[in-house]
C-alpha cells in the first residue's frame, strides 16, 4: 500500500501583499511548520501561548518567502520532489 507525503510551501509576498506592508506569520525549521496568530494577546500564560502559534509537522517543508534566506526552496528545489 502506498503511503502519501505531504509537503507545505511558503510562497513569497505578492505584490499587493508587499504594497500593503505584510508580514510574516510562518516559520519553518526542518519538518516543523510554526504558524502565530499575531491577533492573540500577547501575555506569556500556557493557555495565551497555545492561542498564538500552532505547530504542525510535514513530511516536507519549503520555504520560499525571501530569496535571501538561507532556508530559501526555489521552484526547482520543489519540482524534485
Amino acid at each position: 500500500m502506498a503511503s502519501v507525503k505531504v509537503a507545505v510551501r511558503v510562497r513569497p509576498f505578492n505584490q499587493r501583499e508587499i504594497n500593503m506592508g505584510a508580514q510574516g506569520i510562518i516559520e519553518m525549521e526542518g519538518k516543523k511548520t510554526k504558524i502565530y496568530n499575531i491577533k492573540a494577546s500577547s501575555v506569556s500564560g500556557e493557555g495565551e501561548r497555545r492561542n498564538r502559534v500552532k505547530d504542525f509537522s510535514f513530511d516536507f517543508s519549503y520555504w520560499s518567502l525571501d530569496d535571501r534566506s538561507r532556508h530559501y526552496a526555489s521552484q526547482e528545489m520543489v519540482s524534485e520532489l
